[in-house]
């Protein structure tokens, strides 16, 4: 059985649509805070806390890690990223 492999760029998608990203006139998705970002994991079954890091630099990081360690999970969090009402 292949381990799906999630794309350096694929992270940072997911980053940007959600945080919302650096500029919000050009985002994907909407602005979130760390309350809000961990709420949305929280929704994707993620057990999510920031670290000392901006909301971007702790969700990179907790992304990566959870692409290598089981990248299997991610599919819902694409999943939820999608979904028009969010």
């Amino acid at each position: 059985m292949l381990t799906p492999t999630i794309s350096a760029s694929a992270i940072e998608a997911l980053v940007d649509a959600i945080t919302g990203g650096t500029d919000n006139t050009t985002s994907i998705g909407r602005c979130r805070t760390q309350g809000q970002i961990a709420s949305f994991m929280a929704q994707c079954n993620f057990d999510y806390s920031q670290g000392l890091s901006s909301r971007m630099d702790s969700l990179r990081s907790f992304l990566r890690e959870v692409s290598s360690t089981s990248p299997g999970d991610m599919p819902q969090l694409f999943e939820q990223v999608c979904q028009p009402e969010d």
